[in-house]
């Protein structure tokens, strides 16, 4: 029996100036995981038909999220500060 494979797309917000979002793909067959960012979603599409081409069954893709998660990023201390 052939091993199904399992992809996941979250859009998320990234907190910079000025801000922006990115796509983290995340695609699972078996014990294996591959990760993927993309930076616009017509490269997270191409990277889909890319898996989807590449596999000897049919793979369904998942839809791409339209709202973003906001992307936490955590305050460095002070004297982590390399300069």
């Amino acid at each position: 029996m052939a091993t199904a494979t399992i992809i996941k797309v979250r859009r998320l917000h990234v907190p910079l100036d000025p801000s922006t979002e990115v796509f983290h793909v995340v695609v699972k067959r078996g014990e294996g995981e591959w990760h993927e960012t993309c930076n616009t979603e017509e490269l997270v599409r191409a990277f889909l038909r890319g898996v989807q081409a590449g596999s000897s069954e049919h793979v369904p893709l998942p839809e791409i999220p339209v709202n973003a998660e906001a992307l936490e990023i955590p305050d460095a201390p002070s004297d982590d500060i390399p300069f």
